[in-house]
């Protein structure tokens, strides 16, 4: 039974790295246009953007926040985030600056990311209300 139980499994591996290797990469379809415009006030002291938390305004119309914003494809000057106690958002000028591709899904709830705020932080509703996502794919777009 064990050899059969590890034949299967072995012959699984297998279909799976011949049918898997052909096949379009998850990032080749499904992208939409986004823009980061801003970022979780709680966390923007953090040196880089792993763990950072950064609003998203993609072309569907939605607000999401991701905290798995690498930082090999976009990094932002320090002036973004001089105010950070009085809004998430970037300044005006820079709010088109930062256009991406995504492909992104909802945060399961051990994904989600919860910050302590303190007090004196001007917080904002829309970061509040933003749903959490994951980001699957991203392509930086020119």
């Amino acid at each position: 039974m064990k050899k059969v139980l590890l034949f299967a499994e072995l012959l699984g591996i297998v279909v799976g790295l011949v049918c898997c290797s052909e096949s379009e990469s998850p990032c080749e379809t499904g992208l939409i246009e986004a823009y980061v415009i801003g970022f979780d006030q709680c966390l923007a002291g953090l040196e880089t953007n792993t763990g950072k938390g950064f609003l998203l305004a993609t072309a569907a119309g939605d607000t999401v926040m991701t905290y798995n914003l690498p930082d090999s494809i976009l990094s932002f000057p320090t002036e973004l985030f001089v105010n950070w106690w009085q809004s998430p958002f970037f300044p005006d000028s820079a709010l088109s600056e930062y256009r991406i591709a995504v492909k992104y899904r909802p945060a399961l709830q051990h994904e989600r990311v919860s910050a302590a705020c303190p007090g004196y932080v001007i917080f904002s509703p829309v970061t509040a209300r933003a749903e959490q996502v994951v980001l699957e794919c991203l392509e930086r777009a020119e």
